[in-house]
């Protein structure tokens, strides 16, 4: 699908030049996400005894360290980062994205490196999922679901106002490599201009079952070849002696709620 699109204006003493094109490249908004952390819950292996390696092992680089390293950075030199989520909105003009309610679709996507100067092309002929926000200048627009944490620290992020936050579909997110599949997903972000969002919070469901299914990586060190369920508290294998463990939208299923809190980037996508 064509995302660079040419527009017919016309202009009258009602149109003002803010609301032709606003941003800087002149097509549909788009967001790429550019940090990213996993708060809840926690990932764990044994290895010299249960440890905790959602940050850092041993004072190695963990599990989030390692996305992050994904999303900045090419390390396969295909001349693409490695990790890209990118959404994109119906709307060319920025702060449509926490005044109005847009059509919002993710899309597999190349981003090409450095990191600082990214552009985005499209591979792929349907989004991954797609939704439509709800603005809010006012509150907050997504919190967890209560009784669904664990109380690590750092702590999930809400996220406040000026925002948007997207209607519940399912989805399979690929996080590294690994396809990790959520139920009642959504995403929120918080804009108040310029060319970065602040306060996004992702959050979504995946099942015991579906959990088990789930295998980690071969190239992830210590884990890989694993099932996800296996390094999180409560499933099958899993080293630590708490249970994260919650119960779906329904009240009827086990398994865990994923929360992430993200930064993003404005980038041009075609």
């Amino acid at each position: 699908m064509k995302k660079f699109i040419v527009m017919s204006v016309l202009l009258s003493a009602h149109v003002s030049a803010e609301e032709v094109f606003t941003n800087s490249f002149e097509t549909l908004v788009a967001t790429r996400v550019s940090t990213l952390e996993l708060k809840d819950p926690h990932m764990y292996v044994n290895f010299g005894g249960c440890q905790d390696f959602t940050y850092t092992i041993f004072g190695q680089p963990g599990f989030n360290p390692q996305v992050q390293d994904s999303i900045e950075n090419d390390d396969d030199g295909d001349g693409f980062l490695d990790l890209n989520w990118v959404t994109q909105y119906t709307t060319d003009q920025a702060h449509h994205l926490v005044t109005h309610s847009v059509d919002a679709a993710q899309w597999e996507a190349n981003c090409t490196e450095p990191m600082s100067t990214t552009t985005c092309h499209s591979i792929s002929t349907s989004p991954i999922w797609q939704s439509v926000t709800q603005e809010d200048l006012l509150s907050t627009c997504l919190t967890p679901r209560a009784g669904t944490t664990s109380g690590y620290s750092p702590s999930i992020v809400s996220t406040d106002a000026p925002c948007h936050t997207t209607q519940t579909v399912d989805v399979v997110l690929n996080l590294s490599g690994t396809l990790i599949p959520l139920r009642d997903y959504q995403q929120a972000l918080s804009y108040n201009g310029g060319d970065v969002t602040s306060m996004g919070l992702h959050m979504g469901f995946i099942s015991e079952a579906e959990a088990d299914q789930v295998i980690l990586p071969d190239d992830i060190p210590l884990v890989g070849g694993q099932p996800l369920s296996s390094v999180l508290p409560g499933g099958t294998g899993s080293c630590a002696v708490h249970d994260d463990r919650d119960l779906d939208v329904t009240g009827t299923v086990m398994g865990w709620w994923f929360y992430f809190n993200s930064t993003s980037t404005l980038v041009p996508l075609d």
